[in-house]
């Protein structure tokens, strides 16, 4: 509820998109499909002026991606045991495969600002289109050489090793 005299503002931000992406699943204010624009609102009561509203805000979103990513990406919506401890140590051991995760992403992967999610990590570098083979006593991974994703992957290997 809010008190009497309490003076909210609308912050609408318009944002081109760019020639040949799409704009974010959001449901349509205009029928324009010549210009395209992705739209956010933010409701302050805070004296900063638009750009700065924008700014603040804009940082502190990010803790909803990392939700989003323990959920998805690592099962952190589970709960496993119906003993506290034992929530506690998966929720922990989570938490180190997320930290080693991040880790991976930023040393071998080099993405330091935008980081992609898990899923689209497993596609690309863990799910391998590929046969095992053993040849003259040796087991040998064999790629599929029109794999997409191949040179991505072979980048990644050679930094780790």
């Amino acid at each position: 509820m809010l008190e009497k005299g309490i003076l909210l503002r609308l912050v609408v931000i318009r944002k081109r998109v760019k020639r040949g992406e799409f704009p974010k699943k959001q449901l349509k204010l205009l029928a324009m499909e010549e210009v395209l624009y992705d739209y956010q609102v933010i409701v302050t009561n805070g004296p900063l002026v638009a750009e700065e509203v924008w700014r603040f805000y804009n940082q502190r979103a990010c803790c909803e991606n990392f939700i989003k990513e323990g959920i998805y990406g690592f099962g952190l919506d589970k709960v496993i045991s119906h003993q506290y401890a034992g929530n506690y140590a998966y929720f922990e051991l989570l938490m180190l495969g997320y930290n080693l995760m991040n880790f991976f992403k930023e040393g071998v992967l080099h993405q330091e600002k935008v980081k992609r999610m898990m899923q689209t990590i497993r596609e690309r570098l863990f799910l391998i289109p590929a046969r095992l083979i053993k040849t003259a006593g040796r087991w040998i991974l064999k790629q599929e050489r029109s794999w997409f994703y191949r040179v991505e992957y072979e980048e990644a290997l050679a930094r780790i090793t």
